[in-house]
């Protein structure tokens, strides 16, 4: 019969006093969790203002569109406005260039 063996207890460790060990630090910056503005492209971060910026250019293009309430509106109704502007315009400078066309023509005519 083998001989009944009493259970391996642990030995005791020298205690010594808990120091901080030194890790040296990794070469990258703490971690952080990705957030939205993280994903925005590096060419919208390395510009200066980023928002704020943005924010300034919508209101000078609502100032610059007629019938634009001056009111809360939504960046993409000042686009939709300012492309109708657009339209309206180029549409104008057609007419006025035909006008001028047809005015040359007569004066043209008459000499």
């Amino acid at each position: 019969a083998l001989p009944i063996s009493q259970p391996i207890q642990p030995q005791p460790q020298p205690q010594q006093p808990l120091q901080p060990q030194q890790v040296p630090s990794p070469q990258l910056g703490p971690l952080r969790l990705s957030s939205a503005e993280d994903m925005k492209p590096n060419e919208q971060r390395r510009r200066p203002g980023g928002r704020a910026h943005l924010k300034e250019c919508f209101e000078t293009l609502k100032r610059n569109i007629p019938n634009v309430d001056d009111k809360k509106t939504s960046n993409l109704s000042v686009l939709r406005s300012a492309l109708r502007y657009i339209q309206t315009l180029k549409r104008k400078e057609k007419e006025y260039e035909h006008e001028m066309e047809r005015l040359a023509r007569e004066k043209i005519g008459r000499a």
